[in-house]
């Protein structure tokens, strides 16, 4: 049979819309323009395809298509239908697909994907072909499922739409020519490739022409963009001190640090002696006093008895004596919110952040968890004055001390057992500490330290320290558990410079009882500050006076001392490093080391 001579190759399909229009267009010009390889320019006859019939208008309401639309149809070879979400909401590209179908078969519609899903931009015309055949006399009528020939240019805008739409074009005029896809692309990237020779021969050439010219202006681009570089930096520089200024030390020291390069061993701009100057000024690098440089100031006008700050730092709480509980932002420095509470007198354990969202505080209306950020209520235990509560490591307990001592699950806001702590004084220090899963609970006070078991809700045991003052109480592990006590001091000048007696012991929890493995004494230095080594847990460390020591607790001996000239006053474990964050002196003025002899 003789194939018929069309007279368009193809025939576009769309939804006229912004991107439809747009890819319409495009693809219109680009096949009308493409110029096919020598070969298979030979093998059909022609160099380039015929011509493409795009309507370039959106027809009139009408029941049918228009005449020259059905005659397009009747006389184009392919049908490519531009697919998008829009596509099927079109009655008129519907009639297209449905008239070309019905002329050429499904086979001859080719599927350009430019938005949607696949399975919601492909029509359900084009997934089934009713086909009519005869059988035994019979005409038979069946549904055949098919899938058009889909080429995916969906991108995220338009340039990338056209991006790929140039590099699938082949696709479709591949079909179109009567030639292999694979044929069609090698001869492309020969074509191309022999393109870009010819180009990079040119550009060689030229460069050649041109290299004194192009190597001076080079050198005269650097030498103007450094000095632009140059220039920034020292109004960057200079912005950076404006801030220090103000008092805005933290953006000081972000725009001081701008002003610089990322990287001194390969900068990427000058290194200036302004910038420099600037963020060393802002860091207080060459400061030799003993000023605190605040990042921010909180502008509060009672007087503070103390402060607290949320566990990531969003939120900062100061508390007066009058009662007052005010929070702040952090962020920005401004006040979120004030309450005033009907008894004056707060501790510092009647107030805690338990995380960056929620606040517990203890009165004489009980326990009570509020949110930061709207000062709301969650929960409260109401029925009882509390003096002060202590959190558990996870949070998920509370020990709370009033009129009595009761152990609550912070989330079901239930008592855990009864009640606890029959022998403590809740008016009185005492030291608390949990076990790492939460099975066992130490409470100590007046050198007694009670031992409760939290799966069973009993009293293990009581023993007694060396010493009546409790400065310490840590578990070592599950059932290990550290203590350290001293002596009654005789004036305040020994307690104010560490002196006086202590006792370090090392005791085992059973079952129904206590065993005590080791213990170590110091009889010039009382004990304080009492704490695991997170890198190391078989190692203690506490302060005695102006010393700080590591004890073993294998073997209950000390590893290592650290002796400073004055007292210190509190410090920090940082990974294997160990921070002194405060010294006291005769003329109490602070100091700050760093050392790293923890391992």
């Amino acid at each position: 049979m003789e194939e018929k001579n069309y007279r368009y190759d193809a025939f576009i399909s769309y939804r006229h819309g912004e991107l439809d229009d747009f890819v319409a267009a495009k693809l219109h010009k680009k096949l009308e323009t493409y110029s096919l390889p020598r070969h298979i320019a030979k093998q059909i006859g022609r160099k380039k395809l015929n011509r493409v019939f795009r309507d370039r208008e959106e027809l009139v309401s009408s029941s049918s298509l228009s005449q020259e639309l059905e005659e397009a149809l009747c006389d184009s070879k392919y049908l490519i239908l531009i697919g998008s979400s829009r596509t099927s909401q079109s009655p008129w590209v519907m009639k297209e697909i449905t008239t070309f179908k019905a002329l050429n078969g499904p086979e001859s519609i080719l599927l350009l994907i430019i938005e949607g899903k696949v399975e919601e931009v492909i029509p359900d015309i084009l997934r089934v072909h009713i086909r009519t055949y005869e059988e035994n006399g019979e005409l038979v009528t069946v549904e055949e499922k098919v899938e058009p020939l889909a080429t995916d240019i969906r991108g995220a805008n338009k340039k990338e739409v056209e991006r790929k739409l140039e590099e699938e074009i082949l696709r479709l005029i591949a079909p179109i020519a009567g030639c292999r896809y694979d044929d069609l692309k090698q001869r492309h990237k020969e074509r191309r490739k022999k393109k870009l020779m010819g180009v990079a021969l040119g550009c060689v050439l030229l460069l050649g022409g041109f290299g004194a010219f192009n190597a001076w202006r080079v050198w005269q681009i650097g030498v103007q963009m450094r000095e632009k570089l140059a220039t920034q930096s020292r109004a960057l520089a200079d912005q950076s001190l404006r801030l220090l200024e103000k008092g805005d030390r933290m953006k000081a020291i972000l725009v001081g640090k701008e002003a610089l390069p990322k990287s001194l061993a390969t900068p990427e701009k000058p290194i200036m002696d302004e910038a420099l100057y600037a963020l060393s000024e802002a860091l207080y690098v060459y400061k030799y006093d003993f000023k605190l440089v605040p990042e921010k100031t909180l502008d509060y006008s009672r007087p503070l008895y103390f402060s607290k700050l949320s566990p990531k730092g969003k939120w900062a709480a100061t508390l007066s004596e009058e009662g007052y509980i005010e929070i702040w932002d952090l962020e920005t420095g401004e006040l979120k919110s004030v309450v005033k509470k009907g008894n004056s007198y707060l501790r510092m354990d009647s107030f805690e952040f338990i995380d960056d969202k929620h606040y517990i505080l203890s009165d004489e209306e009980g326990l009570k968890l509020i949110e930061v950020a709207t000062n709301q209520l969650s929960w409260q235990m109401a029925g009882e004055s509390y003096n002060k509560f202590y959190l558990s490591p996870d949070k998920k307990q509370i020990l709370v001390v009033g009129d009595t001592v009761r152990l609550y699950d912070a989330e079901k806001q239930q008592a855990i057992g009864e009640q606890v702590g029959q022998d403590i004084d809740s008016y009185r220090e005492m030291q608390v500490a949990w076990n790492q899963d939460m099975s066992v609970l130490a409470i100590g006070q007046d050198g007694k330290v009670h031992i409760w078991d939290l799966i069973n809700k009993r009293w293990i045991t009581t023993f007694e320290s060396k010493y009546k003052i409790l400065s310490g109480l840590v578990f070592v592990d599950e059932r290990s558990l550290a203590v350290s006590s001293n002596d009654e001091y005789k004036d305040e000048m020994e307690y104010f410079y560490g002196n006086g007696r202590g006792n370090l012991s090392y005791t085992h929890i059973g079952v129904n009882g206590a065993e005590e493995v080791w213990q170590l004494d110091s009889n010039e230095s009382m004990i304080e500050m009492l704490k695991v080594n997170p890198e190391n847990p078989q190692q203690l460390v506490m302060t005695k006076g102006n010393v700080l020591e590591t004890v073993d607790v294998t073997v209950g001996k000390v590893q290592y001392s650290l002796a400073q000239s004055s007292t210190i006053m509190n410090y920090c474990l940082l990974g294997n490093h160990l921070a002194l964050c405060g010294m006291r002196d005769g003329f109490c003025k602070g100091a700050y080391a760093r050392c790293r002899w923890l391992i």
